[in-house]
């Protein structure tokens, strides 16, 4: 089905205050106030909060109320969001060979 304008969720980002211009940008777990890296992460739709799973488990499952709003949520609204990949390797060089059958 076609992603459409009204299917999308608006998230507000914190970006890391090290964060130089000329350096990657890093946000930051508006409930835990760590930096993003490779944790899951998930987003509660009907409030547009994003938070680190853990900071989740802690703070906001148990009684299904968002941290940052105070809104309550049910388990259809946390969507788990996941990290861009490639299909490529992004470490270590990529070889290829050409192969050339002959006929002996």
């Amino acid at each position: 089905r076609p992603l459409r304008s009204k299917d999308l969720i608006p998230i507000d980002l914190i970006k890391e205050a090290d964060s130089t211009a000329g350096s990657v940008v890093k946000y930051l777990c508006p409930v835990s106030r760590k930096t993003i890296t490779n944790q899951k992460v998930i987003l509660i739709k009907t409030t547009g909060a994003m938070m680190i799973e853990q900071a989740a488990i802690d703070l906001a499952y148990p009684t299904m109320t968002c941290p940052l709003t105070g809104k309550r949520f049910s388990k259809d609204d946390v969507v788990e969001l996941k990290a861009a990949h490639s299909g490529l390797t992004a470490r270590g060089g990529v070889e290829g060979k050409l192969h050339r059958p002959s006929m002996n």
